[in-house]
């Protein structure tokens, strides 16, 4: 089935490519940047792109959480919510680059969803009904 809308979890894509490579790192402003998993991360996009994309450019919508989405929400609901996930600040802190190489790469076609207080999970149903599906 192609799709004309392909919707990515920023952060769980690039969280596993991130830790399927050996640590690599970057001088970007005067930090030091964890850069492992960057390559692949766009290899991936271009083959679900390439494999499940309707025509050659499919808009994709990236929806990305950040260090301080609603996890503590969460847990306050559910103390053994991702009781066993161990956050590592160096993906976070590559995320606005990684960001802008999503808009430098595919311009126009993507898109990047973020709110400070949500998961990427719980802006799926709202970003799901904002496409017309068939």
């Amino acid at each position: 089935m192609k799709a004309q809308v392909i919707l990515f979890d920023l952060l769980n894509c690039y969280f596993t490519q991130f830790h399927g490579q050996p640590a690599a790192y970057a001088k970007v402003s005067g930090r030091k940047l964890a850069t492992q998993g960057i390559a692949g991360f766009f290899q991936f996009v271009q083959r679900v792109v390439a494999e499940y994309g309707e025509g050659p450019k499919p808009e994709l919508v990236f929806v990305a959480d950040n260090f301080h989405s609603g996890l503590e929400r969460r847990k306050r609901l559910d103390a053994t919510y991702k009781a066993n996930r161990t956050y590592h600040r160096e993906v976070f802190d590559t995320l606005p680059y990684l960001m802008a190489m999503i808009r430098d790469g595919f311009g126009e076609n993507a898109r990047i969803v973020q709110c400070k207080e949500y998961e990427a999970d719980d802006l799926l149903p709202a970003i799901l009904d904002a496409f017309p599906l068939k």
